[in-house]
């Protein structure tokens, strides 16, 4: 698509912007990793059949409305559960959710999702199989 765009663009930089699309759409998914102390990754991944059903069982979504949480930053997966258990981020349905978790289920939620392969059930070009 940005390549068709970039035609009727005048900007050289804006154009040759376009070229890097080959090089984001060979960009293979890693997992995250952890930099926090150990976490029970057995205990998350219990917790985490409650987010399967927006998220996937493996933490790779099928609706492009609800993020992939398989090789997310644990620190950023914990930060948001927990503004969504505070209120301070806005979903009815994640608040909901959010609200019952203690801080070791948000942590051990955050280390399995962490160390999860987001390439389960993704092509190279980033669509489902």
């Amino acid at each position: 698509m940005l390549i068709g765009l970039s035609g009727s663009l005048r900007s050289p930089k804006i154009r040759a912007l376009t070229g890097h699309t080959s090089y984001y759409a060979g960009l293979r998914c890693q997992t995250a990793g952890s930099g926090a102390p150990a976490q029970d990754v057995t205990a998350g991944k219990a917790k985490a059949a409650n987010c399967a059903s927006c998220h996937g069982a493996a933490g790779v979504s099928s609706n492009p409305a609800w993020p992939n949480l398989a090789g997310q930053q644990d620190a950023y997966l914990a930060g948001a559960l927990r503004a969504y258990k505070a209120g301070a981020r806005k979903d009815a349905r994640m608040t909901g959710l959010a609200k019952d978790l203690s801080d070791t289920d948000i942590k051990n939620l955050a280390a399995y999702y962490a160390s999860s392969s987001c390439n389960q059930g993704i092509s190279v070009m980033g669509g489902l199989k």
